[in-house]
């Protein structure tokens, strides 16, 4: 007997495949790396005057610049170390990315201000005695992250304990729970009212009622 059904040959599977690069034109270039736009840079675009001067009475191997390509600030300091272990540096040759400035967490753009030296101050090694006391500084932040993020977890858990209690409430009505005529506001009533009106029908009618109503269906199921 001839089957009609067989299982396909490998060769005649079809073959899942996912292209490498989908993206079409000519490879992007190295400006669009943040590295790209030092200071020395032909085209790069220098800050106010008045900023420049603040900046380099912090320290005079401060520099920023304008990156055209992210449209954000960036903050370089000299670093003549940078270049000479090996070709991966000639981007920023002599010069030392600190950071991009924008907002930390929206990634926004920020405009230059005072906030700028803060963060400047915040990074800067001399405000540590030592070694010891930066490692201390930043131990004592990784361990304040997470604290923060095991109370968001805490919480986040304790409002989902307390929807899931609130829902057992409304999902128990007929047990003549308090939450029973909990609704959301709207004209039709709730899942849980509905369950409460219909599993005590029977307490709050009256009997005369009810059996009024049980001698309409049997008349209306056998036709009397």
């Amino acid at each position: 007997m001839q089957l009609k059904y067989r299982r396909r040959r490998p060769e005649e599977r079809e073959k899942f495949t996912v292209p490498v690069n989908q993206r079409k034109g000519p490879p992007p270039g190295p400006e669009v790396l943040p590295w790209y736009g030092h200071p020395d840079r032909e085209g790069a675009v220098p800050p106010p005057a008045a900023f420049a001067e603040q900046l380099a009475r912090i320290d005079p191997d401060l520099r920023v610049c304008y990156s055209p390509v992210h449209e954000r600030w960036i903050l370089w300091v000299k670093n003549p170390r940078i270049g000479r272990m090996g070709a991966a540096q000639w981007l920023c040759r002599g010069w030392q990315l600190l950071m991009l400035w924008e907002h930390s967490v929206t990634h926004e753009f920020l405009p230059l201000s005072e906030l700028v030296f803060a963060n400047v101050y915040l990074i800067s090694a001399g405000r540590y005695a030592g070694a010891k006391e930066y490692y201390d500084k930043l131990m004592a932040e990784a361990e304040r992250a997470k604290e923060e993020r095991s109370k968001k977890f805490d919480n986040d858990r304790q409002a989902e304990q307390n929807e899931v209690r609130e829902s057992w409430k409304i999902s128990s009505a007929g047990d003549g729970s308090r939450s029973a005529l909990h609704h959301s506001g709207t004209v039709v009533p709730s899942q849980g009212e509905a369950a409460w009106r219909a599993e005590t029908r029977k307490h709050r009618l009256p009997p005369e009622l009810l059996k009024r109503e049980e001698e309409d269906r049997e008349k209306a199921f056998y036709g009397r």
